[in-house]
């Protein structure tokens, strides 16, 4: 695999053809994990492009990666104009170990988002960092009647067992609907379960 990507950045350094471009960046996506600093700052360089199959894989190509100028970059993706740009931006600074008032920035700057996604990975992002300024978007949140798996996940990253009562009167009124999905129901029980073990 190392072969692969010392030619992948090979290529990096004068490739120009965007069909190129886009299958080099999801094919270092596969392969990103031991990218040393010199690589990471070439695929950052593409930052400027204002191709949406460039963005797109560009952002898989830094995800992951515990590095700062990674982060940053997916960090200006992450207020891209195309929903699934910022919203894949958004879920990889989520879900990054590291931590800082610059991420929890970008992801408080998406819990309003017009696009449920992307609004979803940075309230998910912000409960795995414990940020309790969440705790209030999450009962916004519960407040709509669309909200479903992500928000479960987030109210079990928050650890937060006040959040019981609120699940169980949503379960108890679920059983009077005959149209509602039973996997979203099989969801909801499993994260009332989940948070009361923790």
């Amino acid at each position: 695999m190392k072969e692969t990507i010392k030619i992948f950045f090979n290529l990096l350094k004068s490739e120009k053809n965007v069909d190129v471009l886009f299958s080099i960046f999801f094919g270092i996506s596969h392969n990103n994990s031991d990218l040393n600093r010199n690589q990471i700052n070439l695929i950052c360089s593409f930052e400027n492009t204002e191709n949406i199959l460039i963005k797109e894989s560009l952002v898989a190509a830094l995800g992951f990666i515990e590095n700062e100028k990674a982060i940053d970059v997916l960090i200006k993706f992450s207020k891209d104009k195309a929903n699934h740009i910022r919203s894949w931006a958004t879920f990889y600074i989520g879900q990054v170990d590291f931590d800082n008032e610059y991420i929890r920035e970008a992801l408080w700057n998406r819990v309003n988002d017009k696009h449920q996604e992307t609004r979803m990975e940075a309230i998910i992002g912000l409960a795995k960092r414990k940020d309790n300024r969440v705790l209030e978007i999450i009962n916004q949140e519960l407040t709509k009647d669309d909200f479903g798996s992500m928000l479960f996940e987030a109210i079990l990253e928050t650890e937060n067992k006040d959040f019981i009562p609120i699940l169980q009167k949503e379960l108890n009124e679920s059983k009077n609907i005959e149209t509602i999905n039973p996997d979203w129901v099989k969801g909801l029980e499993e994260c009332i379960n989940d948070l009361q073990k923790l």
